[in-house]
């Protein structure tokens, strides 16, 4: 059955987002969200991309399943720490999840945090 993105996904850090775990396969991943508008293979890694949804997946392709998700600001319900991440102002998301101790990187204009 696959999960609709309309429902709330809660980042649990180094383990996923949501019911999405690091380590699933693309086949675990599609019955939860459905499958992907297009895939890209990038060297060591494939990338599966739903547009539709605001959302990607990566895979190592040494088998070890999803290595990254990554969530567009169509993802409304895309919680961390009781914060929805794209209903509140940036600034203050930013303030909250550093003030949380993570300590962000920023590569090609985007910040990450682990």
């Amino acid at each position: 059955m696959e999960r609709k993105m309309n429902t709330p996904f809660e980042i649990q850090p180094y383990v996923g987002v949501g019911s999405l775990k690091f380590g699933m396969t693309a086949d675990e991943v599609a019955a939860e969200i459905g499958l992907p508008d297009h895939i890209e293979d990038q060297g060591d890694e494939i990338m599966e991309i739903r547009e539709k949804k605001d959302f990607d997946v990566v895979y190592a392709k040494d088998g070890t399943g999803v290595v990254e998700m990554g969530f567009g600001s169509g993802v409304k319900l895309l919680q961390y720490d009781g914060m929805y991440v794209f209903k509140e102002k940036p600034l203050d998301v930013l303030k909250h999840i550093v003030g949380l101790g993570n300590k962000p990187y920023e590569s090609l204009g985007f910040l990450i945090f682990f």
